[in-house]
Parts: C-alpha cells; sequence; structure tokens
C-alpha cells in the first residue's frame, strides 16, 4: 500500500501540474479574453518558482530528519499531503477569481507549491533496489490525467463559460483531496520489509561468497 499511495501521489500532483500547464492559457482566453502569450515572461514565473521550490524543499526535508529527527514518513506526510491541501484551496479560489493577477498569483502558488510533493524520492524511502520499477510504473500510470483530464474538460466546458471552468476547478480540487487523504492513510517513509528481506539476503549471500573464497587461502601476515 505505500507504494500505491505513493504512485497516487504522483498521479495527483501530475493531474494539478498538467491542468495548469495545459489549460491554463485556454482558461485565461475563455475567461478574460487574453492569451498566455501576451503576459510575456510572466507566464514562466510559475514554473519558475517550482523549480526553486525543489531545490527548497529537499533541503528543508535533510534538515528536519537529520537535524531535528524528526521520522521520514512524518516529513513526507506533511510535504506531500502539505501541498495537496494548498493546491485544493487554490483550486477552490480559481473558481471564484476573474482577474488576470489573480489567477496568475494563484496559479505561480499551486505549481510551485507541488515542488514540495516527494513522491519521487519515496519510492527510494521505500524499496531502494526496486526503485527504477517503481517509478517507472508510477511515471506510466501518472501519464493518465494528461489523456484522462482534457477529455473531461472537453465534456464539462462546452461554451466557454467561466462557470464550467468551474466545475472544472472543484473537481480538481477533489483530486488532490483524494491524493492528500490517501497518501496521509497509506504512505510511509521507511524501507518496506519485502525490500529489506532482499537486502539483508543480498548481504548475506555476499557474506557466504567473500567465505568461501577465503578457504584454502595461503594467511598473510
Amino acid at each position: 500500500m505505500p507504494v500505491w499511495a505513493t504512485i497516487v501521489s504522483n498521479v495527483t500532483e501530475n493531474n494539478s501540474f498538467l491542468l495548469f500547464m495545459t489549460q491554463t492559457p485556454t482558461y485565461l482566453n475563455d475567461v478574460s479574453g487574453l492569451s498566455l502569450e501576451a503576459l510575456g515572461v510572466v507566464a514562466a514565473v510559475p514554473y519558475l518558482t517550482m523549480a526553486i521550490v525543489c531545490q527548497v524543499s529537499g533541503y528543508l526535508s535533510d534538515v528536519l530528519r537529520s537535524r531535528y529527527h524528526i521520522q521520514t514518513t512524518v516529513v513526507r506526510k506533511l510535504f506531500t499531503c502539505g501541498a495537496y491541501v494548498i493546491q485544493t484551496i487554490v483550486l477552490l479560489l480559481l473558481a471564484n477569481v476573474d482577474s488576470v493577477p489573480a489567477v496568475m498569483t494563484l496559479l505561480t502558488t499551486a505549481v510551485g507549491i507541488g515542488g514540495f510533493s516527494a513522491f519521487t524520492i519515496n519510492f527510494f524511502d521505500l524499496g531502494p533496489q526496486y526503485a527504477s520499477l517503481t517509478v517507472g510504473l508510477a511515471n506510466t500510470v501518472s501519464a493518465l490525467p494528461g489523456i484522462i483530464t482534457p477529455l473531461i474538460i472537453s465534456v464539462i466546458v462546452k461554451n466557454k463559460l467561466a462557470a464550467e471552468w468551474h466545475v472544472v476547478f472543484y473537481f480538481s480540487a477533489g483530486v488532490a483531496v483524494f491524493g492528500a487523504v490517501f497518501y496521509a492513510a497509506f504512505g510511509s517513509g521507511e524501507i518496506q520489509s519485502w525490500a529489506l528481506q532482499k537486502t539483508d539476503e543480498a548481504a548475506s549471500n555476499r557474506a557466504d561468497e567473500s567465505a568461501s573464497t577465503d578457504v584454502g587461502s595461503p594467511a598473510k601476515d
């Protein structure tokens, strides 16, 4: 379940990120008549913010775990669930604002705070030697929002009305809430027993191989 909780976390973050990245230009054009291109470099601010937050969140995570000895599970849940709760609030606020400055401020907050989501490193917490498999599985599953979400939006937004976009934001807020609750319930930051067992077996095998190699070897001074 901790692995699946992390996969759900990945899907949750991708749903919000892809919504903001791919649908915001359409939303701004439908609601305000302003294209994102017209904003120029301002349009890149949310993603620049996320790039910075990713670096800061990694540093803060290590500080909390090493200096203050907070359990890895607590840190992972605090950062991941906290990010999704804030994104939920932002999505609900987006359904109630129409001005471009307000939309861009909320967009920057939502995209930036996604940098605190710790699903990628979490796979290494759970089973380091299987991380390549679990990350690959998660990336495959998390690609689904990029396919499904635009289809759902195309069904909801028929007349390019603000009220229709509000439904989209409410739907995405529901996804964020689900991701936060699911990860809070089943997420973990500790290595799992199935991964620990394999690690112990590998160490034991290496020790046996080393012992068998030493048998019959001439003693060294």
